[in-house]
């Protein structure tokens, strides 16, 4: 995974909706006055990609299994993060 941090109120952050589709959130639906975003991406092996080739126009089964095994572990993730975050001393949440 990659991580980054970035102003929530960025620009590029605020066309998420557009960039990506209306049902993208966003960081004030999670927290109302969020200042930041913690982004990351979950890279898939190179062998994994490669089976979409062979399956023509759809996904492979292969590729659909570990995207939602991903997007689970991406859920529990996210509100294990939200929980912790809200959580912290107000402190550790500025620096």
């Amino acid at each position: 995974m990659e991580p980054g941090v970035e102003d929530a109120k960025h620009p590029y952050i605020l066309a998420l909706k557009d960039i990506i589709g209306p049902l993208h959130s966003m960081p004030a639906d999670v927290i109302d006055d969020a200042s930041i975003i913690i982004a990351y991406y979950v890279l898939f092996i190179r062998e994994l990609a490669k089976t979409n080739a062979l399956a023509g126009r759809f996904t492979s089964p292969e590729w659909e299994l570990a995207y939602e095994q991903t997007n689970a572990m991406l859920k529990l993730l996210n509100t294990h993060l939200i929980e912790y975050l809200k959580n912290c001393p107000m402190e550790a949440l500025s620096t």
